[in-house]
């Protein structure tokens, strides 16, 4: 059976670029090694955050997995004021 990933299982996806893939993105500055690890920069923020889905969305179709934006850029992004509160849109209970 293939490598399925769960996006809603609470385990972590960290990065995992082709050797290729990796000595371009450390050359271009797009990655790089930490103490703890591999980081990965955000396009919208120009910060360095760990390479995994705790701080990047999961993206099938990049090259590594992950979406280019961090969580915090995204969500500022999609909800420039806030997350509406779903309570709101539940029918009344008359």
């Amino acid at each position: 059976m293939g490598s399925r990933i769960d996006m809603h299982s609470e385990q972590l996806f960290k990065a995992q670029p082709s050797p290729a893939l990796l000595a371009r993105r450390l050359k271009l500055g797009t990655y790089r090694e930490e103490p703890d690890g591999l980081h990965r920069l955000c396009c919208r923020c120009n910060e360095y955050w760990p390479a995994d889905t705790e701080f990047f969305y999961y993206a099938k179709k990049k090259g590594d997995g992950l979406h280019s934006w961090c969580k915090a850029c995204y969500e500022e992004w999609r909800y420039p004021n806030g997350r509406p509160s779903y309570r709101q849109y539940q029918p009344s209970q008359e």
